[in-house]
Formats: structure tokens, C-alpha cells, sequence
């Protein structure tokens, strides 16, 4: 498994087929999966899946960062993935790339997800003309203050509400704040 970064607490490396257990455990819980775009998984062959398709993800861009590519966030020194943090979108026409998050319920409220998202945006910045990546956007729920929280702290700027602007697990349209980080170059 190849690391992407690390923070103080954190470890940010790729996917294996061994992290499908720690995946399903919050991709299950409906309180975790809540405002996410996909439905709240119920086997575990759902997460064996993702498994496979993130380890051919990195193959495909050669063990690099690409469009629709996520990371498993680990505590250093600990092997159990807690939750994920990638690339939700890539407009590499116009230099922009959404991120987007989760953690496992578990692991909330101790800054974890702030933390894993400063380290990607440092990572972006430091990468920025080989990713080919000049603005960072991200988005979520209104109701999902948490996620505009660490949007904040993490030094995104708000700049919108954008009606229908993002979906939830059941499909359902959602109106979305958009925050942005404009990379210095």
C-alpha cells in the first residue's frame, strides 16, 4: 500500500482488499452515510467491490492521484482504515478538482477529518502543476454542518448555495454549500 501523506495523527495511504471489513463498517451505518451519494451499504461483497475498483483506479493512473481516485485515512501506527478522502470530481479542462470525505462514526469529533483534509489540500498545493490543479472545490449537504465546519477550518471560503447541488443515499436532491481554495501560483 502506498502512502499518500501523513499529518500529525494521520496516515493516508491507499485502499487494499484487507480494509473492506473497516469500509463496510461505516458504509453500513446510515447515520455515517447519511449525505453521501451512494446508498448505505447492506452486504459485504459492496465493499469488496469498492476494494477492487480503487486498486484498479491506482493502477490506471500509475500509483498517482486522479479523477474519482480516494484514500483510506488511518491513525499513524494503526492498520484500521477509519475513513476516506479523495477526489470526487476533476475538471481538468478548467484546473479544478472537488474533494470530498467521510469517517466512520466512531472517530468523529476529535478533528480527524479537519486534519486528513489541511493535509490534502497541502498535498494538492504542493502538486499543483504536476496534478494540473489551480482550484480545490468541495461541497455537502446544508444540513451537514459537521462537513461545512471542516470545510471552514481546514481554510476553504464559502462561496455558495447551489440549489440541488448534491444528492444524498436514498438519490433525493439536496441544496449544497460550495466552498473553494484558489492554489497560488
Amino acid at each position: 500500500m502506498r502512502e499518500l501523506y501523513q499529518t500529525e495523527r494521520l496516515t493516508i495511504r491507499e485502499w487494499s482488499e484487507a480494509d473492506a471489513s473497516d469500509l463496510f463498517e461505516y458504509c453500513s451505518c446510515k447515520e455515517t452515510t447519511k449525505y453521501l451519494s451512494f446508498p448505505t451499504y447492506t452486504k459485504m461483497e459492496e465493499a469488496r467491490e469498492r476494494m477492487k475498483d480503487r486498486e484498479a483506479l491506482y493502477q490506471a493512473y500509475g500509483g498517482h492521484p486522479g479523477p474519482n481516485a480516494d484514500w483510506a485515512i488511518t491513525v499513524k501506527d494503526e492498520s484500521k482504515a477509519i475513513g476516506s478522502i479523495g477526489f470526487a470530481g476533476w475538471d481538468k479542462a478548467n484546473a479544478t478538482a472537488e474533494i470530498g470525505y467521510v469517517l466512520n462514526s466512531k472517530y468523529q469529533k476529535h478533528g480527524y477529518m479537519t486534519e486528513a483534509v489541511i493535509g490534502l489540500l497541502q498535498y494538492i498545493k504542493k502538486h499543483h502543476k504536476r496534478l494540473g490543479i489551480a482550484k480545490i472545490e468541495s461541497k455537502c449537504d446544508v444540513a451537514n454542518t459537521a462537513s461545512k465546519g471542516v470545510m471552514e477550518r481546514a481554510g476553504m471560503q464559502y462561496q455558495c448555495i447551489l440549489p440541488g447541488g448534491t444528492s444524498n443515499n436514498t438519490n433525493q436532491a439536496a441544496d449544497a454549500y460550495v466552498y473553494s481554495l484558489t492554489i497560488e501560483i
